[in-house]
């Protein structure tokens, strides 16, 4: 991918050089907005990346919690018979 990017805005801008001379219509902004997409799409991935990781990460440490008050609490469970009981007293 990265290749193509750099042929498609290498071939636009030394287009655009070359057009400058002979005074045709110029692709300099062309060139520019392709590397400008390229990457603010890279920063937004990376950003999507972190964002998930550390959402994954708290989940597993939410589900660690979880299994050990599940084994505390196993005998309340069963005594009170209340699951929603259990929920809103460790909560």
């Amino acid at each position: 991918m990265d290749s193509l990017v750099a042929i498609g805005s290498g071939s636009a801008f030394i287009y655009s050089v070359y057009a400058v001379f002979t005074g045709v219509e110029v692709y300099f902004d062309t060139s520019a907005m392709i590397i400008t997409l390229v990457l603010l799409g890279r920063y937004i991935e990376a950003a999507a990346k972190n964002r998930a990781s550390e959402t994954i990460s708290r989940l597993a440490d939410l589900t660690r919690r979880q299994q050990r008050l599940s084994l505390k609490a196993a005998n309340r469970i069963r005594r009170k018979g209340d699951y929603y009981g259990l929920l809103a007293e460790e909560g």
